[in-house]
């Protein structure tokens, strides 16, 4: 059975970026849907909604944190000005599901 260790060094560095990238994305479209569908479909409770509003950020902080930690440094120069450009898209293309649900 091989030690992870070295199982770490195999692994070539686009697999990491990939799996980074690709975690960050499902948990960054699942959080904002979710908070989509809450404020779409939610009454009228201000404790409730601030505290979905604090859930959603920790998710976020936590995605970008471990994003973070994972890329490199020439990774993360490339990704910032493209991110909130996926962001947008992610968002908009959202509306329309979520006028569905309504």
């Amino acid at each position: 059975m091989p030690d992870h260790s070295q199982m770490d060094n195999t692994i070539a560095p686009w697999k990491i970026y990939f799996t980074s990238i690709s975690e960050a994305i499902i948990c960054f479209v699942l959080t904002t849907f979710c908070m989509g569908i809450y404020l779409t479909h939610h009454d009228n409770h201000w404790g409730l909604t601030i505290a979905m509003a604090i859930l959603y950020l920790i998710c976020f902080g936590i995605t970008i944190a471990r994003t973070i930690q994972k890329l490199s440094l020439a990774a993360l120069m490339l990704a910032i000005p493209i991110v909130p450009l996926f962001i947008l898209i992610i968002v908009i293309s959202m509306l329309p599901i979520l006028d569905q649900f309504q």
